[in-house]
């Protein structure tokens, strides 16, 4: 049975720190989903906001992989909000790292060399990624504080380099109705172009509430 639990407490307005556990299935490809692979661990971080307008934090996570290998993963970020609701401008910048104690060994030969691969996902000794993000959202909403009724549309563009100096460019479009306050209907577009990797995801949301 998945999972993904946690909690987050706040000391004072300008500080607060989060705790979890989760177990998921590793579904990155053919050969992770026919092993069966899934992997559980837990993450920790902090948030700060010293300003409005201005707010950083991190998150350390731990994988145990049910075929035996494990991974760190450390993320950071920092968000600056140039113009201000119901038509905000936000500038992120962010950073991750990722390390893995075993890497992929492939067992097969072409075209199904994949098959019987030992750790068939991702698996970098160490991985670096680095982004600059720009995130455009307007509120067609009157409301837009927390927890009231919203409508709003969020598009982004993003540039980022991997430790390997390889390029990306991320474009997203995101969207918002809450129909009533325990109904809300979203969507999310996004395209990642690289010389190195591709790839394109569409997703569709409803989300119901319960008092």
């Amino acid at each position: 049975v998945t999972f993904d639990t946690g909690a987050r407490y706040a000391f004072c307005d300008l500080v607060s720190a989060r705790a979890g556990l989760f177990l998921e299935n590793v579904e990155e490809d053919g050969e992770s989903i026919r092993q069966d692979i899934y992997r559980y661990g837990a993450r920790w971080g902090a948030d700060f906001q010293p300003a409005r307008i201005w707010s950083f934090g991190g998150t350390g996570t731990y994988y145990h992989y049910s075929d035996g290998n494990d991974a760190l993963e450390c993320f950071l970020r920092n968000d600056l909000i140039l113009l201000p609701p119901p038509c905000e401008l936000k500038l992120t910048l962010s950073t991750d790292f990722l390390g893995y104690h075993n890497q992929p060994v492939l067992q097969g030969v072409p075209p199904d060399f994949i098959v019987g691969t030992v750790h068939p996902y991702f698996a970098p000794s160490f991985f670096n990624y680095y982004e600059a993000r720009l995130e455009w959202k307007h509120w067609i909403s009157r409301d837009y504080f927390v927890h009231s009724n919203q409508c709003w549309y969020s598009l982004q563009y993003g540039i980022g380099w991997d430790n390997s100096f390889n390029g990306y460019h991320t474009l997203r479009a995101l969207g918002n109705f809450d129909v009533r306050p325990w109904l809300s209907l979203s969507a999310d577009a996004q395209v990642i172009l690289s010389p190195t990797y591709q790839a394109t995801q569409a997703m569709a949301y409803l989300t119901v509430r319960f008092p």
